[in-house]
């Protein structure tokens, strides 16, 4: 038996020392009514040329809590919103809220067959939609609300404050993540704890009134629940960035810059993508990133070399901007540790420590505690830990355990399946995953979600799938499968698509006659990587219409490392993504000295099309 008390484990001691009081006894929805007294007439959300105060806000807000209400929705139901960003976003959320039901985002990117599974698993009484969107839902008996019609019709409808008492510790949200068993599993997370959160980070990085962050971030990911609460904690104003433009760099600096723009979230990934647009622009360009303050990244691993580079550019152009490396999983509400990044820092990048109300702890696979310097896997504590699961009684019980901490105390612990050590200096440095889990570019994705769906495609006796170039911008997942017929990509890609997200949908398909082992009789994923053979498909004749055919053909060819490419093939069915739709970008301007924008590039997926479109624009 180990001596908990010895001087090694005094790490713990010093880490943990995070308890302090906060507000543990308020609803998220309540931090808006009390702004709005503060400050009824300021501005709190903006949407392209739209805006709406705090005042109409909260109305709007009331107004939808009314409506939720005269459906018989109660406390702690849940209620779907189903939008993405727009005006009606915030006062959408907040009426749930206001109305004691429990929200779950869902974006219009989501699978039907997805959208079915969370209807099922939540019981959800309502939808709340816009008129764009709702032929898009599946066929489902929940009851679907029109916000654009409340806001038409907003002056003839009940916009006092709702009467019912929601308690902090009721549900707030409920966000889905990928699950192993092929289904979408829902975190539940309660007022206090997001309180606790964002209480933190009000307290660590302040901000002010005279402050303006920026909605980004899909709502489905909780990294969105900051972007969406923190500014009520102040009185400060929120931008919501319109839909698509996160994926590009000169529509989002260009925001930044037109909303002054204090604080902005990354995921690492996208951060290098933002530093490649940067170093490939002028000055003027450059110096409409000076209103930031905070560059928080969190969703996956960070590099030194992003921050490295990114501090030269600060140095460059004077701007004061500090960042900061965020991690936790869904199911700790956020974030739970934190480490600002300083200027003449060392690598790697630690995760940092723990932030408020919160312990961590490294523990072997008895669940006991390790002194520091040794590997194990994290292990969370305190008031952000959610409930658990929804619906998922055996998996909550293995993840959410019952836990003895160093002073003897039994408490309910979440465990992350995440390596990770404790340096001497109390920094908690990240060393990757237990299981199949993976991250590609900031989404959470459960290796075995997509293996479950694809074993259902006809033909596929077997199958395994790996994420390749891990720490690269080209990160993409191979799908090795085992089958005695030929496979359409195409018709496969159709099939997956009804019930994954894009970004789960691998960009490449492997024949394979024998699955590789290791010496315990396990799948060996690392030798899936070596020595197969890509199934074959079809090449079209490459057909040159004109120059900025053939110079598309060579970019496309650089990217993807093929030597020759079809001019009618997708961009996406390539292998794809935001970040080397930057890259696109970046090299059209410098082969053709032609600005061509993320947007445009996905609205002309094929050579060409967007070859025709170059040269219509000439």
């Amino acid at each position: 038996m180990k001596n908990v008390n010895s001087p090694q484990f005094d790490i713990y001691h010093r880490i943990n020392n995070t308890s302090v009081p906060y507000q543990d006894n308020m609803c998220l929805h309540e931090m808006l009514e009390y702004q709005t007294k503060l400050r009824p007439d300021k501005k709190a959300i903006c949407y392209k040329e739209q805006f709406l105060t705090y005042s109409k806000l909260d109305l709007f807000a009331n107004a939808i809590a009314n409506v939720l209400l005269s459906k018989n929705i109660a406390i702690e139901d849940y209620v779907i919103v189903y939008l993405d960003r727009r005006l009606e976003l915030i006062p959408s959320i907040f009426g749930i809220l206001k109305s004691g039901g429990v929200y779950v985002p869902v974006t219009s990117s989501t699978p039907k067959n997805r959208i079915l599974s969370i209807v099922e698993d939540t019981q959800a009484k309502v939808i709340i939609t816009s008129t764009s969107l709702v032929d898009n839902l599946p066929i489902c008996e929940c009851k679907v609300i029109l916000v654009d019609d409340i806001f038409k019709n907003l002056d003839t409808l009940d916009q006092s404050q709702p009467k019912i008492k929601v308690n902090s510790k009721n549900l707030a949200y409920a966000i889905f993540t990928s699950g192993t068993s092929g289904k979408p599993k829902g975190v539940l997370i309660e007022h206090h704890s997001v309180f606790n959160r964002i209480g933190w980070m009000q307290k660590k990085y302040p901000i002010d009134s005279d402050d303006v962050l920026i909605q980004k971030t899909p709502i489905s990911f909780d990294v969105s629940i900051w972007e969406l609460f923190w500014w009520t904690f102040t009185g400060a104003r929120l931008i919501l960035l319109e839909n698509e433009y996160e994926k590009d760099p000169l529509k989002l600096i260009e925001c930044i810059n037109k909303e002054k723009v204090s604080v902005v979230h990354f995921v690492p990934s996208m951060l290098n993508t933002f530093l490649m647009y940067l170093n490939n622009s002028n000055s003027n360009q450059i110096s409409k990133f000076k209103f930031v303050k905070w560059l928080f990244c969190s969703g996956e691993e960070l590099y030194s070399r992003s921050v490295s580079d990114f501090y030269k550019v600060c140095n460059q152009y004077n701007f004061n901007t500090t960042v900061i490396n965020l991690y936790g999983p869904t199911e700790a509400t956020i974030d739970v540790t934190y480490h600002t990044c300083s200027r003449d820092f060392d690598a790697p990048i630690p995760i940092g420590k723990p932030i408020d109300n919160t312990e961590i702890f490294i523990v072997n696979s008895n669940n006991e505690i390790l002194p520091s310097n040794i590997e194990g896997e994290l292990v969370i504590c305190g008031v952000n830990v959610s409930r658990g699961y929804l619906n998922r009684p055996e998996i909550t019980k293995e993840r959410f355990i019952s836990f003895k901490k160093l002073d003897g105390e039994t408490v309910m612990a979440y465990k992350t399946g995440d390596y990770a050590l404790i340096d001497s200096g109390g920094e908690i440095i990240f060393k990757g995953r237990i299981d199949g889990q993976i991250k590609l570019r900031g989404n959470r994705i459960e290796l075995a979600d997509i293996e479950s769906v694809l074993i259902k495609f006809k033909g596929i006796g077997e199958c395994a799938c790996v994420l390749k170039d891990k720490d690269k911008e080209s990160a993409h997942i191979i799908a090795f499968i085992k089958t005695n017929e030929i496979i359409d990509n195409n018709e496969l890609n159709n099939f997956l698509s009804h019930s994954l997200p894009s970004y789960m949908i691998p960009s490449k398909y492997v024949a394979i006659e024998h699955f590789p082992l290791s010496a315990n009789g396990k799948l060996d994923r690392n030798k899936l990587l070596i020595d197969n053979t890509q199934i074959q498909n079809k090449e079209v004749e490459l057909i040159s219409a004109s120059n900025y055919e053939r110079v598309l053909q060579k970019i496309w060819g650089q990217l993807f490392s093929k030597p020759k490419i079809s001019p009618v093939i997708n961009f996406f069915e390539l292998g794809g993504n935001s970040l080397l739709l930057v890259q696109t970008s970046l090299l059209i301007r410098k082969e053709l000295d032609i600005d061509i924008d993320v947007i445009t590039l996905m609205q002309y997926p094929t050579i060409r099309l967007l070859a025709e479109h170059m040269l219509s624009i000439q």
